[in-house]
């Protein structure tokens, strides 16, 4: 009996991922198409490295959707150092 519980548990919670992951892809593509429309008008310059792994990486990041419009230039690396 005990063991039928726990392969009910197990079942639950893989039910419980696989609903989560697929509300996160949804919500991935909504994002997406949000990101799309957008048109990147105010931007910024912040370190991406803490979110890609423990390496520095100063990017472009859009102020209004958020997206990473890629890696900043050596001009905006200039302005960002003299904050």
């Amino acid at each position: 009996m005990e063991n039928n519980s726990l392969e009910n548990k197990q079942d639950d919670l893989s039910k419980e991922a696989s609903d989560k992951i697929e509300e996160i892809k949804k919500k991935q593509k909504e994002l997406e198409k949000i990101q799309a429309e957008c048109k990147h008008t105010e931007t910024n310059v912040k370190n991406a490295g803490p979110e890609k792994g423990s390496h520095f990486e100063l990017v472009r990041i859009c102020s209004i959707c958020k997206k990473l419009l890629g890696p900043a230039s050596p001009d905006e690396i200039n302005k960002w150092l003299e904050k």
